[in-house]
Parts: structure tokens; sequence; C-alpha cells
């Protein structure tokens, strides 16, 4: 009986939608397929709007309330106000209720754009999400106080919700590559809301938190580190090209460089003092040297990896990366010698500035099928940015073997690893126990 209920409802909600494009003339129908008489329209869609509303009451999942309050939006019943305000009372969840007050700024309800945005807040402070409805139909002063309340709730936001709210504000403020007439300069308005996101982007730029998986806009490696500022630094890139440059790199110190000048460049603009420039965290190499893997990071943390994993890959520092090094460990852990692991990720690169190589160690901690059946795997080699060769599948479980090796008849890599000392490089592994 829910789902022919759930049924009747999109089907009433379709209909409905339907009816109210009709009356309202629109144009992407043909003439034989609109309502000669209008007003018959609008009273048939307020009939069957009645209808959805007096079903939607009887609705007690939160989820299906949110869509039909959504379809309720688009009627044209003659109560769909009246209506749409039962679903903004504290007894609806904040989503809910949000989204009703968005479909009432629709109908342009003189409290809607203040009660809309404390809708927002109250929902972001336990479910932080990007306002994506909400700021498309504010006005310019609307928009002015959500970037306001982002603004007072940042710093109550976690790593991912931080994540999803940049990249929200520069998708949603970006320059289009080309612009329609082009040079058209912004309306006054528009021009003010797009600095107030700017200075909000720029606020981002010190904070250096990260999480893995990153991103993608960064358009590099998987394990690449998202860190709040590389984020806000892209985002930034969207809305003004011209004055933030974006920059990337699989190496920290030139990211974080690039991070100090964009900083210093707002606070010179202010009439501050810059901010000193981050020193090299590792010294450069003569080439002989290059290989040598001088930098390791393990997500989710160093705590959160067992021991005997950690006290491996720390015996890495120091040593040569070979084309034997992370099938070695991929073997090691195929082998059982890790038992609360489910999937191993790890990711060899160097850059063209002689300062070693970054082993990036990614963890899926987790209990493995006992026993493994299959592994799941993949691997990527790339040089100088281009792919060169890749591999993935599955494979039948055998103890103490990694199922895809570089050492197998690899030569390019062998080749590529014995290349020219700042020839750039990225070793990609991936492992994953399976039981089917």
């Amino acid at each position: 009986m829910p789902h022919l209920r759930a049924l009747i409802l999109f089907g009433l909600g379709t209909f409905v939608h339907v009816l109210a494009r009709d009356a309202s003339g629109d144009d992407s129908l043909p003439a034989s397929n609109r309502h000669e008489d209008p007003g018959e329209s609008e009273r048939s869609s307020a009939r069957w709007g009645d209808i959805l509303l007096n079903l939607m009451r009887a609705e007690e999942t939160d989820e299906r309330k949110y869509a039909y309050v959504e379809r309720l939006g688009k009627s044209v019943s003659t109560n769909v106000v009246a209506a749409l305000r039962e679903f903004t009372n504290a007894r609806h969840p904040p989503h809910v209720r949000l989204r009703a007050w968005c479909e009432l700024l629709r109908h342009n309800q003189p409290d809607a754009p203040a009660a809309a945005i404390s809708a927002w807040r109250d929902l972001a402070l336990t479910r932080p999400s990007p306002p994506g409805v909400l700021m498309s139909r504010l006005s310019p002063d609307g928009q002015d106080a959500l970037l306001r309340v982002i603004s007072e709730l940042w710093p109550r936001f976690d790593v991912p919700a931080k994540h999803e709210t940049l990249h929200f504000l520069g998708a949603h403020f970006a320059t289009p590559e080309k612009p329609e007439p082009p040079e058209r300069p912004l309306a006054p308005d528009c021009e003010r809301i797009r600095a107030q996101a700017i200075s909000l982007l720029l606020g981002a730029l010190s904070d250096n938190a990260a999480c893995a998986p990153p991103a993608p806009c960064l358009g590099h490696s998987p394990l690449l580190d998202s860190r709040i500022c590389d984020i806000a630094v892209y985002a930034l890139h969207q809305i003004a090209p011209q004055h933030f440059p974006f920059f990337t790199s699989l190496d920290l110190w030139p990211r974080e460089l690039h991070v100090a000048a964009l900083i210093n460049q707002d606070r010179v603009t202010r009439g501050l003092e810059p901010i000193p420039l981050p020193g090299a965290s590792r010294p450069e190499l003569p080439p002989e040297s290059s290989l040598r893997i001088t930098q390791l990071r393990l997500w989710p943390s160093e705590a959160d990896v067992e021991t005997a994993l950690r006290e491996r890959l720390t015996a890495l520092l120091g040593s040569p990366l070979r084309t034997d090094t992370l099938p070695g460990i991929l073997a090691w852990y195929a082998d059982g010698n890790s038992q609360g692991i489910r999937s191993l990720s790890m990711e060899a690169s160097r850059t063209d500035d002689l300062r070693g190589v970054t082993l990036v160690v990614v963890v899926e901690p987790g209990t493995p099928p006992e026993p493994v059946r299959f592994w799941n795997y993949s691997q990527c080699l790339s040089f100088a940015g281009k792919p060169h060769d890749s591999c993935s599948g599955t494979k039948v479980g055998q103890p103490g073997q990694a199922p895809c090796d570089w050492r197998s008849g690899n030569e390019p890599c062998a080749d590529g690893l014995s290349g020219p000392a700042r020839a750039p490089f990225r070793l990609y592994s991936r492992l994953r126990a399976a039981d089917g």
C-alpha cells in the first residue's frame, strides 16, 4: 500500500505540474497541446492540487514529504500558499521546512526570504549542505544575508561540509568562459554579492585542514590531499580567473607557496603586512638521489593506521623507490598481515624539483572476508603528466601475491624510474579484499 500511495501521489504531482505549465501558456508545448481556456485549466489544476494536498497531509515519510512539497510549489491551486505554510511549522524536519520556504519564495511571499535563511541556518547546524536552491531564488539582499550566515557558521562546519560549500560558491558565482554579451560588467548588486563571496573564500585560504579522498576538481591523483585552502584557490579561480590563477602540484610545498602568495595579495590590498612565505619542507637532493622517498602521508591519520603497517611504511623513508616497492607492500597486505584493513591504496610521485618521492597511503578500515575469495585491483602509471599504462580487474585471492605487479615484465615502469632526475612520474596501486 505505501508504494501504491507513493505512485498515486507522484502521478498527481506530475499531472498538477503539467496543468500549471499549460495554464501559464508555456511556449515549449505545441499550440495543439495547450488548453484553449486557461481559466478552466487553472480550476482543474486547483482541484487536483487540493487532492494532492490532502494526500500529502497523511504522508508520514520525511523524504516523501520533501518531494511532495517541491511539487506542491509548482501547483496553481488557490490555497497553495496556505498549504505550503503548513509544512513550515516545527513538527516537520528542517529540510522539509526549508524546502517549503523555498517554494514560498517562488510565490513571492514577503516573509519567505528571512524565514528561508533562518530555516537553512537551523539545518546547517545539524546537517550542513550547500544552499543551492535557496541562493538561486533570493534577491541580492537575500544572498547578502545568506552569505553572512555562512560566514557565521563556517567555524562549526566539518571539513567535508566546508569542501561542499566552497565548491558551491565557486560554481554559483563562476565567471562564464564565454560571457554573453562579452565584457558586459555585472550589475552593482551582483558585483557586491560576488565580492562578498570572494571575501569568504579569501578567509578560507588560511585553513589547511584536509580529508581524503580529495575533490576531483584538482585534476590530479585521487590520493592528492584536498586541503580547504586548495579548494578555496580553485573556487576563487572560478569566480575571477584573471585575479586568482589556479596552480596544482603533487608536492605540498609549491602549493603552500602559491596559497601564501594569494593571502599576501589580499593583505597588501587591505593595507596589512604580508605573512612570511613558507620555506621548502624538503631539501633539494642531488640528481642521483631523486628517487629517495622523502615524504610519507597516511590517511586517515598515523594514529588510525595499525602499528605493523605504519612501521613497515615508515621504514621506507630515505630508501630509493624501486619497481617492487608498492607491490611488496600490497603483497604483504594480501598475505594477511594486516587484519583491520579492507583496502589499501598507495601512490608514489615525483615532481621536477629534485625533492624526492612522496608516498601517499590511504587505508580503508574494515574486516576483510574470511577467506578472501577475490582481490579487486587497479594500477596506473604516468610520466610527465601523461598516462602511460594501467590495469584493473578482479583475480582469485592468492596469499602473498599482489594480483597486478609492476615487477612482472613492466619495462616501461623500470625505464621511467631510471629516466632523467627531473622527469615527474606517478605510480598508483590499489588492492581491496572482496568475497564475491
